[in-house]
């Protein structure tokens, strides 16, 4: 029987380390790159807790190992080339999705198998492998393309007004902290949902840029609202669900400590324009 090899590739800071073959690697604090040569595919898992920019580091990682496979050290093998042909991305925010869902229970499945395991990382399997029934499609797009888009309606979600306050210069912090409010706040909106929500988006996303060097913008669509992502190396920045002609911050977000100036920016910059 044709053997086939199972390895888990742990992936921070855009480096892979090899780790143990077992189920309880997929937590959602981490981003592993699994290269399954049951199912000829390399997947990515990325944590619910992970951010987008690492996933998209760790993207460029997994297709060079496609490319030209992954040498397990001090043993003259290489594994994945040529063994699987397709990308996977597994994302712990988006599993209530059935198709993501399907492809998270495949690859849990898989990891569940009995393996001999060459090493402490590295397992061979010589047996005959059967997916579980409705297997996921051939393939699923590698990751939702970032949306031009992002983020907050009306500029209300602020406790209250706050007073103007001098303009920094754009910094980065490594540190993140996020304070919940009791409850978010909504803003109603009589526009129409769509062409203003994008344009207050787009606002929020310009004044997050004064003090931000660079952020990664996503949005996943439900069938009566939309969720905007903003998010720098760091992490979220902040999240906003866009619904029924309102928009609303999930939380109260601290922007790094620059809450007041962000807030204060996207207010002045709404007003400008009459919104």
């Amino acid at each position: 029987m044709a053997e086939k090899y199972l390895l888990l590739l742990d992936f921070a800071g855009g480096i892979v380390k090899p780790i143990p073959l077992s189920p309880t690697a997929i937590t959602d604090d981490h981003i592993v790159i699994v290269i399954d040569e049951l199912n000829a595919c390399v997947w990515i898992w990325k944590g619910a807790n992970t951010s987008m920019i690492e996933s998209r580091a760790a993207q460029r990682q997994a297709r060079s190992i496609m490319g030209l496979g992954y040498e397990i050290q001090g043993m003259h093998l290489t594994i994945g080339f040529r063994a699987v042909s397709r990308l996977e991305i597994v994302d712990g925010q988006a599993l209530d999705d059935p198709d993501m869902k399907r492809n998270y229970d495949l690859l849990m499945f898989t990891l569940s198998q009995s393996f001999d395991m060459l090493n402490e990382t590295l397992g061979k399997f010589t047996g005959t492998f059967i997916a579980p029934a409705s297997p996921p499609p051939a393939s699923l797009p590698c990751e939702a393309a970032p949306a031009v888009s992002t983020i907050p309606e009306t500029a209300a979600p602020v406790d209250a007004a706050p007073s103007p306050v001098s303009t920094p210069e754009p910094s980065r912090s490594s540190s993140s902290t996020s304070t919940t409010s009791t409850g978010p706040r909504e803003v109603s909106s009589s526009a129409p949902s769509g062409d203003m929500s994008v344009v207050r988006v787009g606002i929020l996303i310009s004044s997050i840029l004064e003090y931000f060097s660079s952020v990664f913008c996503a949005i996943k669509r439900g069938e009566d609202s939309a969720l905007y992502s903003i998010e720098d190396a760091d992490g979220i920045l902040c999240e906003v669900e866009v619904k029924g002609g309102s928009i609303r911050f999930l939380q109260r977000y601290d922007f790094r400590g620059k809450r007041e100036a962000v807030l204060t920016l996207l207010q002045t910059r709404l007003a400008s324009v009459g919104l």
